[in-house]
């Protein structure tokens, strides 16, 4: 009878610490990564997922700098992305959230890194209400995979994008333009002082059913095509097995210079 008790005062205080914590056991889309070393001495990619209260986070980030340092900079951000979120959770108001996050991050990497000597690109993404919402500092990337057809979602903070929009403001020549159109290179990054704006939607993105969002460090780009993405995708509808398949994929074009590649899958449910 004592053990029966116990057993129930056990099952009680559960439920109140599950529902303190909010609605942690129904998350709106499940989520996955994948990632390889390349040919990096160290793993400078992090990467995180998570929901609570009905709101997933999903979270890319890409050290930049030698040895420890990008890697340290890179899960700092991380964990100081996902503690804000794990604390306030984003809010309604996702342009303010994003910003006092990416804001959080860097003074934090540069209270590890006071000289300023490593960074991070990070990219940040929410599913709220049925929509998607995101906050990009540097090269990565986010994409959704809806009904057979890959689309790119952010543009990217990149030299040959830099380039792009100069031109179109009639600020640099067309050929100055095309000397640089193939630096996929970031000029913004977490980790320095007054890093850019960074890059957020327009609008929010409204999700369908079965879409699969997915966040890729440049590691990905750098060695396959979005072609060679969407064919993997057609071919696993499991997504960890797409997320394991899409990182053999990389390796398997044995580059030399293969970077650091990590990708986040998560697949919307309404």
């Amino acid at each position: 009878m004592s053990y029966l008790i116990i057993a129930v005062c056990l099952l009680v205080a559960l439920l109140i610490v599950r529902r303190s914590l909010g609605n942690i056991a129904a998350p709106r889309s499940f989520a996955c990564a994948a990632q390889t070393t390349g040919n990096r001495e160290i793993q400078a990619d992090t990467y995180e997922y998570l929901s609570w209260n009905g709101e997933t986070l999903l979270l890319v980030a890409d050290g930049v700098g030698s040895g420890e340092k990008g890697r340290i900079a890179a899960q700092v951000a991380t964990d100081t992305i996902v503690r804000q979120f794990e604390a306030t959770g984003a809010g309604q108001n996702l342009t303010y959230f994003f910003r006092n996050a990416f804001v959080a991050a860097n003074a934090a990497i540069l209270r590890h890194i006071p000289d300023a000597t490593a960074g991070t690109c990070l990219l940040v993404a929410i599913i709220q209400d049925g929509h998607l919402y995101y906050g990009l500092a540097g090269n990565c990337s986010l994409l959704v995979f809806r009904k057979g057809k890959l689309h790119a979602v952010s543009e990217g903070q990149t030299i040959d994008r830099l380039a792009n929009k100069a031109y179109r403001r009639k600020q640099i020549s067309r050929a100055e333009a095309l000397e640089v159109m193939r630096e996929r290179r970031s000029y913004n990054f977490l980790g320095k002082d007054g890093f850019e704006e960074i890059e957020q939607q327009d609008v929010p993105i409204p999700l369908k059913p079965d879409d699969l969002i997915l966040l890729v460090t440049d590691g990905v780009e750098q060695s396959i095509t979005n072609k060679e993405i969407t064919n993997i995708l057609h071919s696993n509808r499991n997504i960890e097995i797409a997320a394991n398949a899409l990182i053999s994929a990389v390796e398997q074009k044995h580059n030399p210079e293969q970077d650091n590649a990590s990708a986040v899958f998560a697949r919307f449910h309404n």
